[in-house]
């Protein structure tokens, strides 16, 4: 009878009560003291359970306290809802009661959560953004454009855009930017932008309108990135695919000039065996060939610059090379600088690769005589044997004791203060105007030294100059310099040759008989396969070029081993960036030589084949 009664005057209640909750769009609750839930219009049932469900009678399941605000995780049909509670105390029927409102506010908390996502990802993000309202005054700042324009954002804020103006030749550039804003227009490009340090740096640059709910534009926001290294680095690249074009042509130059060379010192070669007697011809023809050995390795000093293929690493003559690079750098330096060097009599030998030597060498020097270009100087280069025990290797950790080659290059120039020294090593660390260097060289030259297992030092006082020390280790037993072969013993095999050059073609032939060797000449390489096929049993060696029409000197000595596994093949080129001497071992090569050639070196690279060995020269 009690649920009834209070049936009865729930319906005795005025009908406006009802009228006026079950619009509300809050829910409402009426709860009495011990959670029951006592009266919901339709929004709070839908917000605990749905329509359809009964919650009149049901407990709350929620602490209630009166006069505070709280939210309410709620779970209907296993879906998060997020709801504020307000409670306050009311008299309901006659019973002390909590009328509640409850509110769905999983809306605006997900609108908050994307707000602070946002908010930390503009916090965060590296590039720098600048919110305007629409007469361009600064409303907002992120700690990455801080950095960039070197303003705190308490310098900025409710400052005018204009506080940022570009100055000098930029000006042009901002007048139009702020004219673009004014027009509501989106705009990207790229400008130079000085901090409030005066340090010039590429900006790329975005500005965007921003509009209101009634498509008014309410403000800006400007979205700009420091892209100076970026710019740096594309121009290292663009540098390096001109090196790379460069290496290309002269690769092919390379191989054009040996063969030219080869005519001039294998001719001047086969003269100079004829009348050796006859003292002028001999004075005349030596200086000849003197000169022609000169433009060989002068060709060599340019591919130094432009080759790519893996080093290989060789019994090395320093002292050549440092005559040689010294010559050449002579050439492209005033005359207030002079060049000494100090060369011991005996320096033994390093294992290492001829172009890297030749980089280092060449860096150390421009980089002394590049210290020395206003007021003149002395670069001088120093080379010499030493050996290092265990007590002088502490000063060196990371080498270890033993003999060394030591190399010094000095320059009395400017000299460089403690804080720059500590860093010269660094990659993209330099101390010249923008775009006149790299900042490569130094590093490169460390990590060459490095990789040899040497060391590299340096002292330097300003205005006082520079030295620069390198420790390579050394091979104790030196080589023979190949240009002074001794005469080989004359032979008698049968040999083919092939040259597409017909003047090579005939002055191989020349070289060979005169030694002894019987020589069919071929300046077609498939007219060559074709007699070699007729017959593969009449021949003892062949030397091909590599460089050829039709068939290249690697495929044609493919085709013929495939008819005589045993044949002894040379293979001579001028130069070939996809042909090393390891490669040319692989294919069956028993040797590979370089362009020019000379005739003692041709005679006994031929007799050590035709000797059956098999290493390659």
């Amino acid at each position: 009878m009690r649920k009834t009664d209070k049936l009865q005057k729930t319906d005795s209640k005025p009908l406006h009560f009802n009228n006026i909750v079950d619009v509300i769009s809050d829910g409402i609750l009426i709860i009495n003291k011990d959670g029951i839930i006592r009266f919901a219009n339709p929004v709070a049932k839908n917000l605990l359970g749905g329509k359809n469900k009964k919650i009149i009678g049901e407990m709350f399941g929620f602490p209630v306290v009166e006069n505070k605000t709280t939210e309410l995780d709620i779970y209907r049909n296993k879906q998060k809802i997020v709801a504020e509670l307000k409670v306050q105390n009311i008299e309901w029927q006659e019973e002390e009661c909590y009328l509640a409102s409850l509110r769905d506010i999983s809306d605006r908390i997900q609108a908050d959560e994307e707000r602070i996502r946002l908010s930390a990802a503009i916090k965060h993000v590296a590039e720098g953004i600048v919110i305007t309202n629409d007469n361009g005054n600064i409303q907002y700042v992120n700690p990455a454009f801080e950095k960039i324009s070197g303003f705190s954002k308490h310098e900025l804020l409710g400052k005018s855009l204009h506080k940022l103006k570009a100055k000098g030749k930029e000006h042009k550039v901002f007048n139009m930017l702020w004219k673009k804003m004014r027009q509501n227009k989106v705009w990207q490009g790229r400008l130079h932008n000085s901090d409030k340090n005066g340090k010039i740096s590429e900006i790329e640059i975005s500005l965007s309108p921003i509009y209101n709910k009634t498509a008014d534009v309410a403000g800006y926001v400007i979205w700009e990135r420091d892209i100076t290294n970026q710019i740096k680095m594309e121009k290292q690249l663009r540098q390096s695919q001109k090196l790379e074009a460069i290496g290309t042509l002269a690769g092919g130059i390379a191989h054009d000039f040996n063969n030219i060379l080869m005519a001039i010192i294998g001719y001047t070669d086969i003269t100079l065996s004829k009348y050796k007697q006859n003292e002028e011809i001999l004075f005349n023809l030596t200086n000849v060939l003197n000169a022609s050995y000169r433009a060989s390795d002068l060709v060599r000093q340019i591919l130094t610059f432009s080759r790519h293929n893996e080093e290989e690493k060789k019994p090395l003559n320093l002292t050549l090379l440092i005559k040689e690079s010294l010559k050449f750098l002579r050439a492209s330096l005033p005359a207030s600088i002079t060049i000494t060097h100090c060369i011991a009599s005996d320096v033994n030998y390093i294992l290492a690769d001829y172009a890297q030597c030749s980089q280092v060498i060449m860096n150390l020097c421009t980089n002394a005589a590049q210290a020395m270009r206003e007021k003149g100087g002395e670069l001088k280069v120093s080379l010499s044997n030493i050996n290092l025990d265990a007590q002088s290797t502490k000063v060196y950790p990371e080498i270890k004791p033993g003999p060394y080659v030591k190399l010094s290059v000095s320059d009395t120039g400017r000299g460089m203060s403690p804080r720059i020294k500590d860093k010269i090593f660094e990659p993209y660390f330099t101390t010249k105007q923008q775009d006149k260097g790299t900042g490569l060289g130094l590093s490169v030259v460390h990590g060459i030294v490095s990789g040899y297992g040497g060391a590299i030092t340096v002292s330097s006082t300003l205005n006082k100059g520079s030295v620069f020390t390198l420790y390579l280790p050394a091979l104790v037993r030196k080589q023979a310099n190949s240009k002074n072969i001794s005469v080989p013993p004359p032979g008698s095999e049968k040999i083919m040759l092939i040259d597409d050059e017909v003047i090579l073609a005939e002055l191989g032939k020349r070289m060979l008989t005169s030694l002894g060797y019987w020589v069919i000449s071929k300046t077609d390489s498939k007219e060559a396969l074709e007699y070699f096929k007729k017959y593969p049993e009449q021949f003892d060696l062949i030397i091909t070029d590599m460089t050829m029409p039709h068939l290249s000197g690697a495929d044609l000595a493919c085709a013929m081993l495939q008819v005589r596994p045993d044949l002894p093949i040379i293979l001579c080129t001028g130069y070939h960036e996809n042909m090393s001497e390891k490669d040319a071992k692989q294919l069956g090569i028993k040797a590979f030589i370089s362009k020019p050639l000379v005739m003692n070196e041709l005679g006994s690279i031929v007799n050590r084949v035709l000797a059956k060995e098999t290493k390659i020269s």
